[in-house]
């Protein structure tokens, strides 16, 4: 029954009080929010940069050819890499 409550709170946005904070819940994740953006962009920006620096040489210098191998997009009809060895 309790936790029943409490799920019922939290999908009206009410997750509690913190012990730690004296505060609401929500009030001290909402107020963590930017931090935590902004380090999550600061990790991800260096490795897509890495990323794509070691892709583009590893496909020679142009974009790779991402469809599956014998789809033509036309139903029937060959694909151009039938018949090349």
């Amino acid at each position: 029954m309790q936790y029943a409550r409490w799920l019922g709170n939290v999908v009206r946005g009410d997750l509690g009080w913190s012990e730690t904070d004296s505060r609401p819940v929500t009030e001290a994740l909402l107020s963590r929010l930017p931090a935590t953006a902004e380090l999550a962009l600061l990790a991800i920006l260096p490795l897509v940069l890495v990323g794509i620096s070691l892709w583009t040489p590893a496909c020679g210098g142009r974009a790779p050819d991402l469809t599956p191998a014998g789809a033509s997009g036309v139903e029937g009809q060959p694909s151009p890499r039938e018949g090349t060895a």
